[in-house]
């Protein structure tokens, strides 16, 4: 007699997966975050820890749009990107004139914002979507590592002038006598103010009042030992700029001292850190 034994099922293990919804918005919030500080960057403003913030309307707009990219083309990736920017200011509307501020931004700084949008939808779309023999990751990468290339490209000019950017590489000490051979000690404040703008770097914040550096009847401040001391009777201060460096922002300023006959008599160029 022949027992037929049935044989034990095996369910296997399914292993674990993550919900492609969490992927969404931890790239979303990545890509937010980043472009929110770019623009920072943009505005003058440097790192801004309250920029972070931008990462939750960033994270709606893709748990909205995620679903038109997952599993879908090539070309929805893109569309979604290019839309993604204006969604996102769309959510802002209802809080007061968020909305329209951020939409003269989107206009503005689309250089940046868009391309944040397309590397964020082709992100999700690559990590998200299920992949077999007909759906391949290849045509994503390509577009991925286009993107990158053509915003190194875009950026690579500004990152050399700031490679380059004297206020970087020179010391105050050797700014100052760079000053000095422009305007030697007895030269006219009309000589010195001549040279502002030219031949001595002259940056206004725009998020500051202000115009152009004046002949001022006060004295220069200079660094005496450890103390700082009046020097001369009249003075002229020149913000020369900032640059950023791992410690925080550098604020860059040169001021020159004259004498009772309005003659130079010496240059202090202070480099202060500004921290966030």
């Amino acid at each position: 007699m022949n027992v037929a034994v049935e044989a034990p099922q095996t369910t296997g293990d399914p292993g674990t997966t993550v919900d492609p919804r969490v992927i969404t918005a931890l790239i979303a919030a990545v890509a937010g975050a980043l472009g929110a500080q770019a623009i920072m960057f943009v505005l003058n403003h440097g790192p801004d820890a309250d920029a972070n913030k931008f990462a939750v309307p960033s994270v709606i707009t893709w748990l909205i749009l995620h679903r038109f990219v997952r599993n879908k083309s090539l070309s929805h990736a893109l569309i979604a990107g290019l839309v993604s920017p204006v969604v996102a200011c769309l959510i802002f509307l209802p809080v007061a004139l968020v909305g329209a501020v951020w939409f003269i931004v989107l206009a503005k700084y689309w250089w940046i914002t868009i391309p944040v949008g397309v590397g964020t939808s082709l992100l999700v779309q690559l990590f998200t979507s299920d992949y077999g023999p007909e759906y391949s990751r290849t045509p994503r990468l390509v577009a991925l590592l286009v993107l990158v290339l053509i915003v190194d490209a875009a950026a690579a000019p500004a990152v050399l002038r700031a490679a380059r950017d004297p206020l970087r590489l020179r010391s105050a000490e050797s700014l100052r006598a760079k000053f000095l051979d422009i305007v030697p000690p007895g030269s006219s404040p009309d000589a010195v103010l001549k040279a502002i703008g030219t031949s001595i770097p002259y940056y206004r914040d725009p998020n500051e009042w202000g115009g152009r550096p004046q002949y001022a009847a006060v004295p220069a401040y200079m660094p005496r030992g450890t103390v700082m001391v009046p020097v001369g009777d009249h003075s002229i201060q020149v913000p020369l700029g900032w640059y950023y460096m791992p410690r925080g922002r550098i604020n860059a300023t040169a001021d020159f001292a004259f004498d009772a006959n309005h003659r130079l008599i010496d240059v202090y160029v202070r480099k202060r850190p500004i921290r966030p």
